[in-house]
């Protein structure tokens, strides 16, 4: 409804009534405008009905919704399942155009200024968590482990002769397999045990450097945040020695965004020395279906040169979150079954005593099998339980 409409309606129901209607929806243009001007999140969040209504309006900008239209060509938004159509408020087109996901696709206006927005939104949140100084972000509708390997075929255009990928060991398997994926040869640097704690072994990972050769090596692929006993890695550290030997270097932020100390490590990293780019998961961050993930970096050209490795995005929703961590484990919170002579078996008694509507938990005992997926060392001096903790939304 355009003003012209909103007359013409006061011929049909009385005056008054029209002009409060019209008062209702200009509040919600007035947000869908500051949202197009400012391109940030906004302070609060939009309700239902805003949302909506936005979506809907972008639908009728994109060439498959328009009255009339008789699509003939490969890629004319054609679907089969009208609840499909519905589910994603008829935004089928897509977005980018020949590979290029940053592209503008021509037949697709709103769904274009979607992706534009989404990406504008999400890099203000990454600011706003913490990482000040980033330039550039973009989201694609892939896992973490599929987004760090899109990284790392970036980077072998720019060192077509390394090989090596190296890695503060983490008990992941994605992590490990993005560099598989990727053609690269994983050398994994097992992290030192401070008290109860895995730290990165920055002595460890410069000798294994030297070792191959900075040439060779095509990136330090580091973590923040983790199941415990791991911690962090140092990553300030670890960006001033591939700063030193010219390194990439690339984080794993999986669970970062909700930690604003994974968020600062990211930062003082980025000041003191060299991060190409950071990667983070959109469910574990952002409460939003599995299969999504943020690729953000301080040179823009690098990060427009990741985005033109794949053609398509997804968008996220913006939530708040708290946290109460210890302090350098950032994403679970393990507890110690001080058992002198602890067994599988009597580590699984343990387990049977979580109640089962407790989800992502996991019991360790103090000696698990070579080749298995363990706490991130082999073996840990004691056996424990980890519980992963999740964001936690709260309303204003």
């Amino acid at each position: 409804m355009n003003s012209e409409n909103f007359t013409l309606s006061e011929k049909i129901v009385l005056p008054s009534y029209i002009r409060q209607g019209s008062q209702a929806r200009r509040s919600h243009e007035q947000l869908i405008r500051l949202l197009l001007e400012q391109g940030k999140c906004p302070e609060e969040g939009w309700s239902e009905s805003t949302i909506e209504l936005f979506l809907n309006e972008l639908a009728v900008m994109d060439s498959n919704n328009f009255l009339g239209n008789c699509g003939v060509g490969e890629r004319e938004g054609r679907v089969a399942s009208s609840l499909v159509a519905r589910r994603h408020y008829r935004l089928i087109h897509g977005i980018g155009r020949s590979g290029d996901i940053a592209a503008i696709q021509p037949k697709a206006a709103g769904s274009s200024l979607l992706n534009k927005l989404t990406n504008s939104v999400v890099l203000d949140i990454l600011k706003i968590a913490g990482v000040r100084s980033v330039a550039s972000c973009f989201v694609v509708p892939m896992a973490t482990g599929m987004s760090l390997t899109l990284c790392f075929l970036t980077l072998r255009h720019r060192r077509p002769k390394a090989r090596y990928i190296i890695w503060p060991r983490i008990d992941q398997k994605s992590c490990f397999k993005s560099m598989i994926t990727a053609g690269f040869e994983p050398v994994v640097v097992e992290n030192a045990l401070e008290g109860d704690e895995l730290r990165t072994d920055l002595e460890a990972v410069e000798r294994k450097i030297e070792e191959l050769g900075a040439e060779n090596i095509l990136c330090v692929h580091s973590t923040t945040s983790c199941f415990a006993p791991r911690v962090p890695d140092r990553i300030e550290e670890l960006a001033a020695m591939c700063a030193k030997y010219n390194i990439p270097h690339i984080v794993n932020n999986a669970y970062g965004v909700q930690s604003s100390k994974c968020m600062h490590l990211i930062q003082q990293g980025a000041r003191v020395g060299r991060i190409d780019a950071f990667v983070q998961s959109l469910d574990k961050n952002f409460m939003v279906p599995v299969g999504g993930a943020i690729i953000a970096g301080f040179d823009e050209p690098f990060v427009q040169e990741i985005s033109k490795m794949y053609p398509v995005t997804s968008w996220p929703s913006c939530v708040q979150v708290e946290h109460q961590r210890r302090p350098h484990s950032t994403s679970s919170l393990p507890f110690s079954l001080w058992e002198p002579k602890a067994t599988r078996s009597s580590c699984q008694r343990e387990r049977s005593f979580i109640p089962s509507w407790l989800r992502s938990s996991r019991v360790w005992p103090l000696h698990t099998r070579r080749g298995c997926f363990t706490p991130h060392i082999t073996p840990f001096h004691w056996p424990c339980l980890w519980i992963v903790s999740r964001p936690r939304a709260t309303r204003q």
